[in-house]
């Protein structure tokens, strides 16, 4: 149903979340932990670079088994 144009503080907020979905599968299809990285960081959930450095290889290593060898190429 149609509900007019959506506030403003509403609409920064699903941007900011669709920012950080495209630049996950972006860094999903290009193994690129640079990408990757972003995407933590347009998260509301991080802290700092360094927290967000050490939950990255914290993670990908946890699934390396599972992983395209090419996140652990650099």
């Amino acid at each position: 149903l149609p509900f007019g144009e959506i506030p403003r503080p509403l609409s920064g907020y699903i941007h900011r979340v669709l920012d950080e979905h495209e630049l996950a599968v972006r860094a999903a299809t290009t193994y690129c932990r640079k990408t990757l990285r972003q995407a933590f960081l347009a998260s509301m959930v991080a802290v700092s670079i360094p927290d967000v450095e050490a939950c990255m290889n914290e993670l990908l290593e946890a699934h390396r088994e599972y992983l395209p060898a090419a996140w652990f190429s650099e």
